[in-house]
């Protein structure tokens, strides 16, 4: 997984994952976090706010937000996924 990758390559200290979910049941949830081996926290956001507030439209959204709120990449939908793109922005912000 995407997630589990990032996080062992930079370390929890400096990177914090969250995975915010809005459909399914909690142990729909669970058995497929078990299963793919997700290991991040999760917040449950039956209300969207979340999903509101930065206008995710579906899964997969990938947003890296820095430690002052802006957001300094975004990735909608498979397609327009690109993980290199990702980590470097990763390393970028955290100065690697």
């Amino acid at each position: 997984m995407i997630n589990g990758r990032i996080y062992s390559q930079t370390g929890r200290n400096e990177l914090e994952i969250i995975t915010f979910n809005n459909d399914g049941s909690d142990a729909e949830l669970q058995n497929y976090r078990a299963m793919m081996g997700i290991e991040n926290p999760y917040v449950r956001d039956n209300e969207e706010t979340v999903f509101d507030a930065y206008e995710v439209n579906g899964p997969p959204t990938y947003i890296i937000i820095d430690q002052e709120g802006t957001v300094q990449y975004r990735s909608d939908g498979i397609p327009n996924f690109d993980i290199d793109a990702m980590r470097a922005k990763v390393d970028e912000l955290l100065g690697l």
